[in-house]
């Protein structure tokens, strides 16, 4: 899921205005490598005239001397909040690489070997059977009639599944730096892992199986297991229910006679919102969220591990605290 931007990669940009090109597409908050912002720069008047008409001058200023002393700050550095979030934390990649944990079933793993431990086997499309993949179909064409309902919850999500979670709380990256940091990092690394998994798959997707289910938007163009979407929405409900108050982070009683049995919390909804409704488009199939939330449910473990991340989360239990702890910085 700009900027560390998921979820899925973005689907193609929208068409510009004639004569401007569309933009791109993008998935939850990807990289973003060129600014929107442009300056044109081109000749303006002066106040005063000259000879009768008023000068023209470009920028820098000629009629002022920048030379001798020259005119220049005392910068040293490239200022931390400068830059691009996404790619101030793409280098988290490299230390998420190193890291290994172990599962609740004492199973030790590493970034690239998830899919070996047992609870990947659970939804595992490739042991299905045939009746399975068609339960799962059925499954999708009974959400069709739900379209009409998500359509533009689902198409702001497909680019920025950050900003819903932002939403609760109203934190973005003015307000709150160092939470939207933790939560553009599970994108960056969340599209990471979920790629090389995909690839490692190459499932179709569901409109490929059954023509019937044509998604309303262009389907990505990459495999559908798991699903982007899920692993980094579940991915960021996990990351940042270590720095946020109670009222998002606690698991919540389901009232009764609820269809849906389990307790959640806020964070957790929202990410099972978002991925139930990349299912009503058409684009995953039931199987893709459910290993997309157990990837990043072992994502978490390792992600928790590298030091760019650990700086920013309170200090473990019976260690003196944490300088940069976001959570007592941004929520206290």
């Amino acid at each position: 899921m700009t900027s560390i931007g998921t979820a899925d990669p973005g689907d193609p940009g929208d068409p510009g205005d004639p004569g401007d090109p569309g933009d791109p597409g993008s998935g939850g908050g990807r990289l973003r490598i060129s600014s929107p912002i442009v300056r044109p720069i081109g000749i303006s008047p002066t106040r005063y005239l000259a000879f009768g008409a008023f000068p023209g001058v470009q920028w820098p200023p000629a009629d002022l001397d920048l030379g001798n002393p020259a005119v220049r700050t005392t910068i040293a550095s490239f200022p931390r909040r400068a830059w691009e979030p996404a790619l101030y934390l793409l280098p988290v990649i490299g230390e998420f690489t190193a890291q290994s944990a172990t599962d609740s079933a004492g199973n030790t793993y590493k970034w690239d070997t998830i899919d070996q431990l047992p609870g990947w086997q659970t939804n595992n499309w490739k042991n299905f059977t045939s009746g399975q993949i068609d339960a799962e179909l059925d499954e999708l064409r009974q959400l069709i009639e739900f379209r009409s309902g998500v359509s533009a919850e689902a198409l702001a999500e497909r680019t920025n599944i950050v900003n819903y979670f932002g939403g609760m709380l109203m934190f973005d990256q003015a307000s709150h730096p160092g939470t939207f940091d933790l939560a553009q990092v599970t994108t960056t690394v969340g599209e990471f892992i979920v790629m090389h998994y995909k690839r490692n798959n190459s499932r179709p997707r569901p409109s490929q199986l059954s023509p019937a289910l044509m998604p309303p938007i262009a389907v990505p163009g990459h495999a559908s297991f798991p699903s982007g979407h899920a692993t980094e929405g579940y991915l960021m409900a996990g990351l940042l229910a270590l720095v946020l108050p109670d009222a998002v982070t606690k698991k919540l009683p389901v009232p009764a006679g609820s269809t849906n049995p389990d307790s959640a919390s806020l964070l957790e909804r929202m990410a099972e919102r978002i991925a139930r409704n990349r299912e009503v488009l058409g684009l995953h199939y039931p199987s893709d969220t459910l290993t997309g939330k157990f990837l990043a449910e072992q994502t978490l473990a390792l992600l928790i591990k590298c030091p760019t991340v650990s700086d920013l989360l309170p200090a473990p239990a019976g260690q003196p605290s944490n300088p940069h702890d976001v959570k007592a910085a941004e929520w206290s």
